[in-house]
């Protein structure tokens, strides 16, 4: 599965071309389904939008 900012694309369906300029962030995730020894592979791509970029520039102190 991929996902582009909040955006989930069914790659079986929809192709899409992203520029690597553009990418902020790759985050891949492995989510467990119920089959054993199968996992959902999914990538986020966080794109270089004034809002993403922000967010990554915030600093969190707790």
């Amino acid at each position: 599965m991929v996902q582009i900012d909040e955006e989930v694309l069914d790659l079986d369906y929809a192709i899409c071309k992203l520029d690597k300029a553009d990418i902020l962030k790759l985050i891949l995730e492995e989510i467990p389904t119920s089959k054993k020894g199968r996992n959902i592979v999914l990538a986020k791509f966080i794109t270089k939008t004034p809002a993403n970029i922000t967010k990554a520039n915030t600093i969190r102190i707790k």
